[in-house]
């Protein structure tokens, strides 16, 4: 549960910031954990909301965790010890997030640089850098190979931190070539704008790395769509997209589905008092009362949206927001969906301030798709899977998009 519950809540993979002052930036006091856990013990019990989970077992859970969280002493330890807790109800969207960095404070660590990948028993095979960090500054590119980091063999991606101005060695294989460099460590985005390239005169890619107010704009995106208006095919990319807000995923599929089309239904407590989630019903009747006992979300109003043919590019980082968008054409065969299984960690939340600075993200409503499939653990299979060196490598993802795109498909609506 602990890279589900790192990839849902609204992409806050941006920077894993620690600490409290500049003065004591890693040091947690008893009485400051005290308040933290009896307001966190109140959101759980009163307002945490999943379906088929007991979040009344809290206090069950904490006493177990106690000892744990009673020795924390340091940021990171009380923040390791509450997630422990938090992943016994093995649902995604709660944890704890400390205090965020100030800008003159550089003894709080920072980690990935811009890498995301998988480990391996080689080391880290890199399956996107986001184009102004530390590690695209250094040359490291997707498809590389991060043998080690700081003479440790072979990497891993837990390795890939330190504090600002630290500097590690990194070295990596690229197409059979060994090759290094050093990661200067410093704060960064973590996402990149939304972008377009093209394929060909006809074919489109639009990029969206994120549905955060940060990383989506709604402006650059309308302007991307307007320059792609004539393509044959638009290929929307959501790989390494972490989620964000529901209501940049329906500016989205605004541009692409049309307005009398349900993109999600929302399920809350009061719902579900009067509708329980079955997991072994009928899937027409789970359907029908799935719809009636919950808020239908559509997608936002569009006066010219996009007619032409469209792909989805979705990979195992692909979480929250960009689990349910993909979810949504697929089930109103508005495009095909290619890559590996995303993420699976979609729920609604919220954010609540905590003493000290800290926040806890909480799920507080259930997250359907048009058809009242639960995607939460289970993801979106997409129609055409592919394994995750595939999916991160451009030329092979973008030579099997185009090839399922211009081939006569009576599923696709033109």
């Amino acid at each position: 549960m602990r890279v589900m519950r790192n990839i849902g809540a609204f992409g806050l993979l941006l920077l894993f910031l620690t600490g409290q002052t500049v003065a004591s930036s890693n040091h947690i006091d008893p009485k400051t954990k005290e308040r933290i856990i009896t307001r966190v013990s109140n959101l759980i019990q009163t307002k945490a909301f999943a379906f088929e989970i007991a979040f009344d077992r809290w206090p069950e859970i904490l006493q177990s965790h106690r000892k744990t969280i009673d020795l924390a002493e340091t940021v990171n330890e009380f923040e390791d010890a509450l997630d422990r807790a938090f992943d016994e109800f093995e649902i995604s969207h709660l944890y704890i997030t400390p205090p965020k960095i100030k800008a003159s404070d550089s003894n709080r660590p920072i980690s990935r640089f811009g890498i995301s990948g998988l480990n391996t028993e080689s080391g880290i095979y890199v399956t996107h850098v986001t184009k102004e960090s530390p590690a695209a500054e250094t040359g490291i590119r997707k498809l590389d190979t991060i043998k080690s980091v700081n003479t440790a063999w072979p990497a891993r991606l837990n390795y890939l931190k330190g504090v600002r101005g630290e500097r590690l060695s990194v070295e990596w294989i690229r197409q059979g070539e060994p090759m290094s460099g050093e990661i200067v460590c410093r704060p960064f985005s973590s996402t990149d704008l939304p972008w377009i390239e093209w394929l060909s005169p006809n074919v489109a890619v639009i990029h969206i790395q994120g549905f955060t107010n940060e990383s989506y704009k709604m402006l650059s995106v309308s302007r991307l769509f307007r320059k792609a208006r004539h393509a044959q095919a638009i290929i929307i990319d959501l790989r390494n997209n972490y989620g964000g807000y529901l209501h940049n995923a329906l500016h989205l599929a605004g541009k692409v589905l049309t307005r009398n089309q349900i993109f999600a239904l929302h399920v809350t407590r009061k719902h579900y008092s009067n509708f329980e989630y079955e997991m072994d019903i009928d899937n027409e009747s789970y359907f029908t009362e799935a719809e009636r006992h919950s808020r239908k979300l559509r997608p936002a109003f569009n006066l010219q949206g996009y007619k032409g043919k469209l792909a989805v590019l979705v990979d195992t980082y692909s979480a929250s927001a960009a689990d349910i968008f993909p979810a949504a054409i697929q089930e109103h065969r508005r495009g095909i969906i290619i890559g590996t299984r995303s993420s699976g960690a979609l729920i609604g939340s919220k954010v609540a301030y905590l003493p000290g600075g800290y926040r806890l993200t909480y799920p507080f409503v259930e997250v359907l798709t048009s058809q009242g499939n639960r995607l939460e653990s289970n993801g979106v299979v997409p129609d055409i899977e592919l394994n995750w060196q595939e999916t991160a490598n451009d030329a092979i993802v973008y030579e099997r998009a185009i090839k399922a795109l211009l081939a006569k498909n009576e599923t696709l609506r033109n």
